[in-house]
């Protein structure tokens, strides 16, 4: 089986992540700075778990 075909991404980059979640770039980073999302330095790369998008729909990060 192809990787990509059914495969779920357990981090997104910060682009990748605001258009899975339909949110714009400055509010990602205004859920940042109010600690709602809490992005991984990886490096030089920073990387969102599906854990922060799975928290901000269900509320909990609000």
């Amino acid at each position: 089986m192809d990787r990509k075909q059914g495969s779920v991404k357990e981090a997104y980059s910060v682009s990748d992540f605001c258009s899975t979640y339909s949110i714009s770039k400055s509010f990602f980073y205004e859920l940042v700075k109010k600690g709602a999302i809490r992005p991984v330095k990886i490096g030089n790369k920073t990387v969102v778990p599906k854990s922060e998008g799975d928290r901000l729909l269900a509320g909990v990060a609000a």
